[in-house]
């Protein structure tokens, strides 16, 4: 179900753009990304989606991703998360300066009668198969944070790595949930926008 509603998010989402709010340090291997609130979606099947600012629940608010010499993060403060049945996917796509792309899904909630509050990782290449990575990730409901630690092994040891961040779930009353969507790069963005290039410091 997840990489379906990703699909979907993807095909279907086209937003005018503006420029996202970034705020870093030189040499540019950090970079902190705000993003409005409530300007959540929610996926109509084909249909175009419908602004959502009620959503709470999977909102992004504020996105830090450092490239350091061992690894990449990917930190990332939400509106709200809560230990509820329906799931929840932190999204992160890197892509480096020889071409290599890799996406890392952390999905909490409840799905098919199984329970994984504290999170369960799926790494994948461009095409869908999956990657032997050891990726580290963290979920605090306390403060709605998560963050993600992917080694720079992972992705070949590269001089930049760009991201993009995404916020997907399946919320609201059990008998009719939403399927909903944010992204991190600033309020009414296009799913396909990504972070500056970090550079290894």
């Amino acid at each position: 179900m997840l990489r379906r509603l990703v699909a979907v998010a993807a095909l279907g989402l086209v937003l005018p753009v503006t420029a996202p709010v970034l705020a870093h340090a030189e040499p540019l291997n950090d970079v902190k990304i705000i993003d409005a609130r409530g300007d959540m979606w929610r996926l109509q099947n084909e249909a175009r989606p419908l602004a959502a600012p009620k959503q709470r629940r999977g909102d992004i608010r504020r996105t830090t991703i450092r490239h350091r010499q061992r690894a990449i993060t990917v930190r990332t403060k939400f509106v709200e998360l809560l230990r509820k049945p329906q799931f929840h996917a932190k999204v992160v796509v890197l892509r480096t300066n020889a071409g290599l792309l890799r996406e890392v899904n952390v999905v909490a909630g409840r799905f098919m009668g199984r329970s994984f509050y504290r999170g369960i990782v799926e790494v994948s290449r461009r095409n869908g198969r999956p990657v032997d990575c050891a990726v580290r990730h963290r979920i605090n409901y306390a403060t709605n944070v998560t963050a993600i630690r992917v080694p720079r092994s992972c992705l070949g040891n590269p001089r930049w790595a760009q991201a993009k961040v995404l916020s997907v779930g399946v919320y609201g009353a059990r008998r009719s949930p939403g399927e909903f969507v944010d992204t991190a790069h600033g309020p009414h963005h296009r799913l396909n926008d990504w972070s500056p290039r970090l550079r290894r410091p």
